[in-house]
């Protein structure tokens, strides 16, 4: 009977291993779950870390496979032979006083095998293993190694040359290793390809968003690093590190943006230090412990004291600046004009 189906958090985790664990369960890409994660937890206002971080704590962790079972069968049913009991056929430990190892010095002691007393009424049978063959050197006849050797090159299936000459390399061409890959080419690419996107969806918005160059859209570029960086997995021992500079730089994006696009004033950045200095100091603490003691947890709250900083200076402390409305040009349809300055 299957067993049932249950939830836990994945061992190959990216911070908790719920993401992942949700994956697996519903046997989906674990980079889906954490896209809806980020994007859900943006859209929330942050409201989603609170039911991930409950269920960090209440879902247990996902059993270690690699963990071996130990079996020990009390007997062995046959159809044709009846049921083999194990402990009736293990011999009983020898309580007289006498050693026989002492008064045989030759005999050595057998290992103990459920089968040592079937195999004499059942030898030659499917239910008895075959003895493993002993090598040359152990072999006392020369005869009898002569044999064996006979044997063993009758059960020997040559292959003809024609699958050989398929097989085989050309004569004369080296044999090379496979190259591995290079850790900087596979940062190069995906830079490239974080650039490709940067570039594709700065020039559609700009094309919907009239009287915005494309260019304006520069720290959309972060955006996307950063949501790279949290939803692509990273080495382990890395992976806390690569999670929260992706947090870092999506938040610091955000607030860029709107500063970029008018929607608040580049003078913010001035109430938003002078009030809100504490929470660096914090996040400057944090990587300082997280470096010393190589404790994830602390990198994790060094990023969510940066995200704070950023969202709390960007509701509180932002001044207006001089975009108050978009106008979105949607084909087939009229302009949507959207208020994005709450603070004017």
């Amino acid at each position: 009977m299957a067993s049932e189906k249950r939830l836990y958090r994945s061992r190959d985790a990216l911070i908790g291993g719920v993401c992942s664990g949700i994956a697996e369960y519903f046997d989906i890409d674990p980079i889906v779950t954490r896209i809806l994660a980020v994007v859900l937890t943006l859209a929330s206002a942050g409201a989603l870390a609170i039911a991930y971080i409950a269920l960090w704590i209440i879902l247990p962790l996902a059993p270690d496979p690699a963990v071996p079972l130990e079996v020990q069968p009390e007997s062995v049913h046959s159809d044709t032979y009846g049921p083999i009991d194990f402990d009736a056929a293990k011999p009983k430990p020898h309580t007289g006083s006498e050693d026989r190892t002492a008064a045989h010095p030759t005999a050595q002691a057998a290992p103990y095998s459920p089968y040592a007393n079937a195999g004499a009424s059942y030898a030659g049978t499917g239910h008895v293993p075959p003895e493993p063959p002993k090598p040359y050197a152990d072999v006392a006849s020369p005869h009898v190694a002569r044999a064996s050797r006979v044997s063993q090159a009758a059960y020997t299936v040559p292959i003809p040359p024609t699958a050989q000459a398929a097989y085989a390399p050309p004569v004369g061409a080296p044999v090379q290793p496979a190259e591995p890959v290079s850790g900087k080419s596979v940062r190069a690419a995906l830079w490239l390809g974080f650039l490709c996107l940067f570039i594709g969806c700065a020039a559609i918005l700009s094309q919907f968003i009239d009287g915005v160059a494309w260019w304006r859209f520069w720290p959309l570029l972060l955006v996307i690093v950063g949501i790279g960086n949290v939803v692509i997995p990273a080495p382990r021992g890395r992976r806390m590190g690569q999670f929260v500079n992706g947090l870092m730089s999506i938040a610091a994006g955000v607030v860029l943006l709107a500063m970029s696009l008018e929607i608040i004033d580049w003078s913010s950045i001035v109430p938003m230090l002078e009030e809100l200095w504490p929470l660096l100091v914090m996040m400057v603490g944090f990587f300082i412990l997280a470096s010393a003691l190589h404790n994830p947890l602390c990198e994790l709250l060094a990023g969510l004291c940066f995200v704070g900083f950023c969202v709390v200076g960007l509701v509180w402390f932002a001044e207006p600046g001089s975009t108050d409305f978009i106008t979105l040009a949607l084909p087939f349809k009229e302009a949507l004009t959207i208020d994005v300055n709450p603070w004017h």
